[in-house]
């Protein structure tokens, strides 16, 4: 997954508080407010960046065990894609 880029899915709407994402899934009306570690993951998905670099960004940004912010990242973007908030960016021209 490392080296996948992603990108955001189409039914689902942003905004941004005080460094705080919120995020609206249009699908099943539910609205999900994000900590401050996850708004700036999310902010970074762009289906440009790969996963590895969102990673490196985080480890640089947040105080923690590398290995420890490399496993809660992935873990977030599995939670993320079982979610179908975000999808495999197959062509950088979609």
């Amino acid at each position: 997954m490392n080296n996948h880029c992603f990108k955001k899915n189409k039914r689902v709407s942003t905004n941004t508080i005080d460094g705080i994402s919120f995020v609206y899934m249009e699908d099943t009306k539910e609205l999900l407010e994000l900590d401050e570690v996850a708004s700036f993951i999310w902010r970074q998905i762009d289906g440009n960046k790969m996963v590895s670099e969102i990673i490196a960004n985080c480890i640089n940004c947040f105080k923690g065990d590398s290995n420890e912010i490399e496993t809660s990242v992935s873990n977030f973007f599995n939670t993320l894609i079982s979610e179908k908030l975000i999808k495999i960016q197959e062509n950088k021209n979609d």
